[in-house]
């Protein structure tokens, strides 16, 4: 089989690309490499919260470049871009409309940090959040988890994971000219200067002209072992393994709630589903995907739902053990763009950005491939083959690291004396610990502070070092 355009990998980048790509270019032959690997995939295991605001952090506000401003910029661009986006699908709604985004006892000084930045881009935007009192909100936590400061963010509005890619799926069954491979790809050569060979699993050889490779956290491997050199070029992509639940609904909410992000993590938070109540998330970053959710993951969640939500909301059955694995760069940032092998692209690493950005950026991307032109300069920063992203000094690195690593213990239930030195003790020795991992590292390559609480429990130094090493970057 020839094609004209393949994209290889399922989940929402690879879907919206797919799509635009049909609705550009009529003519053309488009497959979509499709593996159906449903419990590996972070798409279908995402809260699905279309964050404009709430993903922001202090960290990323108090960078000393301009690539946490241009990102910040681009998620609302991509947040505008979804509401008419979202019409062009059937039966394609919110589950919420609004978000209900709350700091309390559970952190440090991490939520409250993080929430002023949330405002502080809000308040660019000509928006402003709602104070909330506990009376008006639907959570019942325990005493030691009360909210201390409540916000309703009108305009962050979240979407049931599952319904989106049902959604898109339906819609590319009416383009006679995309054809879904339900196959994984073994291997991509060269065939010619203009022309591809994709043996895939089964025996199955297609050609293509064209090939967009957005596999999320496999997209490294897949280059790797298809163009070896060309993969010492590219920012390698790892996983940032999370885990969830849906709860059915008993009793209902109306809102997303959820916190800032914390303790190296994207935050607890709740999402009304149309028969359940998703709650979320874990974040352990590590080298290759994993295949199913840690079992300590889950007994968090529950115990962070059950002592910061309340405990009635926890008393249905479990409908789905959601697990996913989140593409994330070893920068950070995403991987985006032609390659220098001719009409070779790629498409992945928003880390927990995927859903608000994909229809947007897909938009930009398509046309780009299509036409055979450089990137866009939105995405511009993202090049596969970039000298990889510094946004903060060392000394910034560190003290982000140690706050998460005392926002992880807080939310365990740490509670230092408050005489005496304990807690500088314990963000001393934190510190040390920081500073210890970085010196393995620096000057060569600087972890983003996100990584730090895996390199410490040994599950990613190690895999790092090698990335780094056989790289040319």
């Amino acid at each position: 089989m020839k094609f004209d355009f393949v994209v290889i990998g399922s989940g929402i980048l690879g879907l919206t690309l797919t799509l635009e790509l049909a609705r550009i270019a009529s003519n053309a032959k488009i497959a979509l490499l499709d593996e159906k690997k449903i419990n590996r995939t972070a798409s279908l295991a995402a809260g699905a919260m279309l964050s404009r605001y709430c993903e922001t952090t202090k960290f990323s506000l108090d960078s000393e470049t301009d690539h946490w401003k241009e990102r910040i910029r681009n998620r609302i661009i991509a947040a505008d871009y979804w509401e008419s986006w979202r019409k062009t699908l059937a039966k394609l709604d919110y589950c919420a409309k609004s978000t209900v985004l709350f700091t309390n006892n559970c952190s440090n000084q991490l939520d409250a940090d993080n929430l002023k930045a949330i405002q502080q881009v809000m308040s660019t935007q000509g928006e402003q959040a709602l104070e909330l009192t506990e009376d008006e909100i639907e959570l019942a936590p325990e005493y030691y988890a009360r909210a201390d400061r409540i916000v309703l963010v009108r305009n962050e509005p979240a979407i049931e994971a599952r319904q989106l890619l049902r959604s898109i799926f339906n819609e590319l069954g009416n383009f006679p000219n995309v054809c879904i491979v339900e196959k994984s790809v073994l291997s991509i050569s060269e065939t010619s200067k203009n022309s591809f060979a994709l043996a895939l699993q089964g025996g199955l050889n297609i050609t293509a002209s064209s090939i967009t490779v957005a596999a999320g956290a496999e997209t490294t491997r897949i280059i790797d072992r298809s163009f070896p050199d060309l993969g010492k070029r590219i920012v390698p992509i790892i996983s940032g393994n999370g885990a969830a639940i849906t709860v059915s609904k008993i009793n209902p909410i109306k809102y997303v709630y959820r916190t800032p992000n914390r303790a190296f993590s994207c935050g607890l938070h709740a999402v009304p589903y149309s028969d359940a109540i998703y709650f979320g998330a874990t974040n352990t970053v590590q080298a290759m995907p994993s295949r199913a959710p840690i079992a300590t993951d889950i007994g968090f969640i529950i115990d962070c739902v059950s002592s910061q939500i309340g405990k009635k909301w926890i008393e249905g059955e479990i409908e789905h053990f959601k697990h996913g694995n989140r593409p994330v760069s070893i920068d950070g940032f995403p991987v985006i763009g032609r390659t220098s092998i001719k009409n070779l692209w790629i498409y992945t690493g928003f880390y927990r950005e995927g859903i608000l950005m994909a229809p947007w950026a897909s938009s930009l991307l398509a046309k780009c491939i299509i036409h055979d032109t450089s990137i866009s300069a939105e995405l511009s920063a993202y090049d596969p083959e970039r000298k990889l992203i510094r946004t903060h000094s060392y000394n910034q690195c560190i003290d982000h690291a140690v706050e998460n690593f005392h926002a992880i213990a807080c939310e365990r239930g740490l509670r230092l004396p408050s005489t005496g030195n304990w807690t500088q003790d314990f963000l001393g020795s934190y510190r040390s610990i920081s500073e210890a991992i970085y010196a393995r590292f620096e000057p060569h390559y600087r972890p983003p502070p996100d990584f730090l609480w895996d390199i410490h429990f040994g599950r990613l130094e190690s895999e790092l070092k090698e990335l780094i090493e056989r790289r040319e970057i």
